[in-house]
């Protein structure tokens, strides 16, 4: 008896140390959406997976991306990504689970029921890939930098519902649409990034194909947003580089190309248009993609907070109800 109650008192003792490492089998979140914590194993599988994002690198993200002043190859990039992933603790998951509980009644309370695929892979990296940023999406995973999980859970939540939209709107094409459509956007071809600007490619809006029309000094020009460098890769965070304009473009929605003069894209700054903040809303500052500026009006909704333009989050509430989202 003695001694199976110090084998008892043992095993409590060394529990901490044997739920350091955790994953969970599914976090329920909202209907029938699972939340899962990915092992570094499968995480690293998923990240190596070649899509739009990956194929649209330009050489200034490759270099970027991966710290490396001069040439980095696909590949390179694709080993580099393998040893970003991290083991969970138990208490990330303990962290993850309350902010997907209060998520589902954040959206259950407001009449929401987005649809979100049926199991969503959340990954923990140490976010070198993307110069330390909070958190991006790809494919139907979201990847949270191991700094979010020493955060609180408020600030936690904040991102993680931004993050949802992404892999909603990914998703959702029609749904995508209408809500960029709401937000003064329209779509168009995929449009390359010409010479004279280096492009800073975003995993969570991977592509360059919606513009919007604006008033510009020599009258109304379409334009489409982008995030660029003028320089080349030198070392650092490749935040330090980006810039962002509206490149104007020509031609009809299915032939859309830059519109060049003396060699250069024509890249008007935000302050030389108007009819841009009109259309966007001064809701958020992130507005380097319709799909950010649609993300962040996404996580004020399910908050419930208060915009200077209400109307874009009403509208946007409107569109995810009537949609069946």
């Amino acid at each position: 008896m003695k001694r199976n109650f110090l084998i008892f008192v043992l095993s409590i003792l060394t529990l901490p140390a044997l739920q350091r490492y955790a994953v969970a089998d599914g976090i329920p979140l909202q209907d029938q959406c699972e939340l899962i914590t990915t092992l570094p194993e499968r995480a690293a599988e998923m990240m190596v997976t070649v899509d739009g994002f990956v194929n649209g690198l330009s050489d200034f993200d490759l270099q970027s991306k991966t710290l490396t002043i001069g040439t980095v190859t696909r590949e390179e990039y694709l080993e580099f990504l393998k040893g970003r992933a991290m083991e969970y603790t138990y208490e990330d998951v303990e962290k993850l689970k309350r902010v997907a509980a209060s998520i589902t009644k954040k959206l259950d309370d407001a009449g929401l029921h987005p649809a979100f695929p049926p199991i969503i892979e959340v990954i923990k990296t140490d976010m070198k890939e993307e110069s330390g940023a909070s958190a991006y999406t790809r494919l139907n995973y979201i990847a949270m930098s191991a700094d979010m999980f020493g955060m609180s859970d408020k600030d936690f939540e904040d991102v993680f519902i931004h993050e949802l939209f992404h892999v909603l709107s990914r998703n959702n094409q029609q749904l995508q649409g209408k809500i960029y459509n709401s937000l003064g956007f329209k779509k168009s071809n995929e449009v390359p990034y010409p010479d004279g600007i280096q492009r800073i490619s975003n995993p969570d809006a991977p592509f360059n194909n919606y513009y919007i029309t604006v008033e510009s000094a020599d009258g109304p020009v379409d334009a489409m947003l982008v995030l660029y460098s003028l320089k080349d890769y030198e070392g650092g965070s490749f935040f330090r580089y980006a810039k962002l304009g509206l490149m104007v473009v020509e031609g009809d929605d299915n032939n859309k190309t830059p519109v060049v003069k003396d060699g250069k894209p024509v890249i008007l700054q935000l302050d030389e248009v108007s009819n841009f903040f009109e259309q966007v809303g001064r809701n958020t500052g992130y507005i380097i993609h319709p799909e950010e500026a649609s993300a962040d009006h996404f996580r004020m909704l399910v908050n419930k907070e208060s915009a200077p333009d209400q109307w874009i989050i009403d509208k946007l509430k409107t569109i995810i109800q009537e949609s069946g989202s």
